[in-house]
């Protein structure tokens, strides 16, 4: 009797074992799709941004309106500073994502 009852013990604990794997498996799911959400939203930006730069080439030629050249360089390098935090944010997340992904959950 008390092998048996041993027996029943030990396989209730690999049904939970497996429970919990299944939780972690799942979070690191929604984690991904999270993800992908957020970079389609960042290539949308990039999008717009692109479209900015160029409504002003085509609306401001230098010859009829004289706009500055160092106005279309400022949209240039504002384009590269957010494009930079963009990818920063990125790291960050698949930093994370690895930490969950070790079994060691950091909110």
């Amino acid at each position: 009797m008390a092998l048996q009852q041993q027996q029943q013990q030990q396989q209730q604990q690999q049904q939970q074992q497996q429970q919990q794997q299944q939780q972690q498996q799942q979070q690191q799911q929604q984690q991904q799709q999270q993800q992908q959400q957020q970079q389609q939203h960042q290539q949308q930006q990039q999008q717009q941004q692109q479209q900015q730069q160029q409504n002003w080439q085509t609306k401001c030629p230098q010859r009829t309106c004289g706009v500055p050249v160092s106005l279309s360089s400022d949209l240039r390098s504002s384009q590269q500073q957010q494009q930079q935090q963009q990818q920063q944010q990125q790291q960050q997340q698949q930093q994370q994502q690895q930490k969950r992904a070790c079994g060691v959950q950091t909110a």
